[in-house]
């Protein structure tokens, strides 16, 4: 080999070690922190909605529309990540990680680039070739250490994930079945409804559900069954009182 050609070659090596040596070594660390910032910051958002769902759904003040509301702001930070992750999303995860881990080794591969390209134009075509084809390999091993201490690092976060969007799934599940049999009861409750206006009749029904006067107070009777007393006025019924008595005693 010629002295230049020894020479170039012995920089590229010196080069290529520190280049592998950054990745495996503080690299490596840059690259956990990142991925482990991220998944985490994600993860507690995801987290936070999910409470806020638990809490909605077991409120007194329930309400579809707030339900609603707080589902589409879950599935839009869950999907976001999800394309943020993405490997074909070029402004996304990768991107970031990349320029957030890079470091000193971005100077050193711009030295490796320069050397390359001297040395092509030193005529020294056989030693460019090498060098392009040793740089490859060692972006090849580089990339392998980016992906897996990324997988390492993400995927547990990952499945934490996917249990709250399981969480979130047995909650709304839940309460949608809460919310049918209230349905139902209030249907069965309307469906049971009489067009009592007379009082009698509904003194005699009150009755027949295991209501007892207890005592009368003015122009009511109130009537009892240990557990609650129902005052019934002793004349005529309008259609709302007598709808509220019969949903009281049922």
């Amino acid at each position: 080999m010629k002295p230049l050609e020894i020479k170039l070659n012995r920089e590229f090596t010196k080069l290529q070690e520190e280049l592998e040596d950054y990745w495996f070594d503080e690299g490596n660390d840059k690259i956990s922190n990142f991925v482990d910032k991220i998944a985490r910051e994600n993860l507690f958002k995801i987290q936070n909605i999910r409470q806020e769902i638990e809490k909605v759904c077991k409120s007194q003040n329930f309400t579809i529309k707030k339900c609603n509301e707080l589902i589409y702001e879950f599935s839009y930070i869950v999907n976001e990540f999800g394309k943020y992750l993405s490997r074909d999303n070029s402004k996304g995860f990768t991107k970031d990680l990349i320029e957030s881990t890079m470091g000193e080794s971005k100077s050193i591969i711009d030295e490796i680039k320069i050397l390359i390209a001297t040395t092509y134009y030193a005529n020294l075509q056989k030693l460019a070739n090498k060098m392009d084809c040793r740089t490859y390999q060692t972006i090849g091993r580089i990339t392998f250490i980016l992906n897996t201490v990324t997988d390492e690092i993400m995927n547990p976060y990952k499945k934490l994930i996917n249990d709250e969007i399981n969480r979130v799934e047995n909650i709304l599940h839940d309460k949608a079945y809460e919310i049918e049999k209230i349905e139902t009861k209030n249907k069965d409750n309307k469906s049971n409804v009489k067009k009592i206006f007379d009082y009698k009749k509904m003194d005699r029904l009150i009755k027949d559900y295991g209501f007892e006067e207890v005592r009368q107070s003015g122009d009511h009777k109130i009537y009892s069954n240990g557990e609650k007393s129902i005052p019934v006025p002793q004349h005529e019924l309008e259609k709302g009182l007598s709808f509220k008595i019969q949903k009281q005693i049922s």
